[in-house]
């Protein structure tokens, strides 16, 4: 410890330079250090509470993730005849690279993602469509038929195992493989499928390593994404009543088909709009089936799921966004009346959105009855019914498109129990 003489200044020019410290501090630190003992007690006990169900919260979501990939039980479906039949060309190979331009600020600049320009003389690329973690999408040529077709290509985790008819082809190569080439050929390969049909299947060899690739027609009128916008820019005059009699039939079909996979013991677990395929305006096949799992799949009953705005019977949960992706269409393509006709529930496709929703929300799981709540509120808000009032259409509004989200909630939408965690 320093010592002072009497009469030296250095104890002055101490306390100074220690004040001065203290003044150099950030205005949080000198305030906490002005709480009471027991504040500053309680606030260190509230983040260390905090930090530990934080930790929790995160040790779940990766054990629900951990069951995510448990693999698909395909043993009920029978297999058609020509589902697993030997490939004549098993393992194909890519000669050169396509770097795909995309067009940005004004010009256009070449994509970081790359594609096989050729694929064994067989298909040759033309344009890319997509990309995410699980693989990427691109059109390409089809030299021995002259069709186009989309190559999928898979760099995820693959989590089935590959059938005993054809293990011993890819042995050199894996013993597993993505459960949507598993699915596709399952279901795609049935007489009157309405599920989008496979064209080849193969190991894609590359001088960066080995892919597995799933080759589907390409359906050149897209999805209900794209038949929504193909609608609402040719119907000037065309109401949602005229929109809905002309497609729901389709839809009607659509629902039949979702029941029928769900009689084999399968849910879909990705209905959407984009997941809906528009071979004919009045013949829709579903699509994108990587994340078609058994009814019974425990991943069904995790946390994240349910977080994810999904009800845990997986065969409602398809049936419930199949009804929102319909009225998403129709209020894609209707316009502005939609959301008074939707929330007051008197029109013929409104009713039958609520029916569905009235007679399952207390039997899902979920519990949740938010919709039900918002329905009883517009039918006694007499300012709904007033155009004038912009505040309150902005409202609904917001509430539609919440109501009509097939996959997690955005945060702009978001409720007061979202920002808490209680959903």
């Amino acid at each position: 410890m320093q010592k002072y003489r009497i009469g030296s200044t250095g104890l002055w020019f101490d306390i100074e330079n220690i004040g001065a410290q203290r003044q150099r501090r950030p205005a949080w630190q000198r305030y906490v250090q002005n709480l009471p003992r027991w504040a500053r007690c309680a606030i260190t006990g509230l983040l260390v509470l905090c930090a530990a169900l934080g930790f929790l919260r995160g040790c779940r979501d990766l054990n629900d993730q951990a069951i995510k990939q448990y693999p698909t039980d395909y043993s009920k479906l029978q297999p058609p005849v020509a589902a697993f039949t030997e490939s004549a060309h098993p393992v194909r190979f890519s000669s050169g690279i396509a770097r795909p331009q995309r067009f940005v600020s004004g010009s256009y600049k070449e994509d970081l993602q790359t594609f096989p320009n050729s694929i064994d003389e067989r298909y040759a690329f033309i344009k890319a469509l997509a990309s995410g973690k699980e693989g990427k999408a691109a059109l390409y040529h089809d030299r021995t038929d002259g069709s186009t077709v989309v190559v999928k290509i898979f760099y995820s985790i693959s989590r089935n195992r590959l059938p005993s008819a054809i293990v011993d082809t890819f042995a050199n190569f894996t013993t597993m493989w993505p459960a949507e080439i598993e699915a596709s050929l399952l279901l795609g390969t049935r007489r009157d499928s309405d599920f989008v049909p496979v064209v080849d299947y193969f190991i894609l060899q590359t001088p960066s390593g080995w892919f597995w690739a799933l080759v589907t027609p390409f359906i050149a009128r897209g999805t209900l994404a794209h038949l929504a916008e193909d609608e609402r820019s040719s119907s000037t005059n065309t109401t949602i009543d005229d929109v809905d009699a002309l497609y729901r039939p389709t839809f009607d079909a659509t629902l039949g088909q979702l029941q029928d996979l769900h009689s084999m013991g399968y849910c879909h677990d990705d209905v959407k709009p984009d997941n809906i395929f528009v071979q004919h305006p009045h013949r829709w096949l579903l699509g994108d089936l990587g994340n078609v799992r058994h009814t019974n799949h425990p991943w069904h009953s995790t946390k994240s799921w349910i977080r994810q705005n999904q009800w845990s019977d997986c065969t409602v949960n398809d049936l419930r966004r199949a009804y929102k992706s319909y009225l998403w269409f129709l209020r894609h393509v209707g316009g502005g009346d939609f959301d008074r006709h939707f929330w007051d529930g008197k029109k013929d496709w409104s009713r039958m959105y609520w029916r569905f929703m009235e007679r399952w929300v207390s039997l899902a799981n979920s519990g949740d009855r938010s919709s039900l709540h918002y329905r009883a509120q517009a039918i006694l808000d007499e300012t709904f019914a007033d155009h004038a009032s912009i505040v309150s259409g902005e409202v609904w509004s917001r509430r539609s498109e919440r109501e009509l989200l097939c996959t997690s909630i955005p945060r702009r939408l978001w409720e007061w129990s979202d920002h808490l965690g209680l959903t």
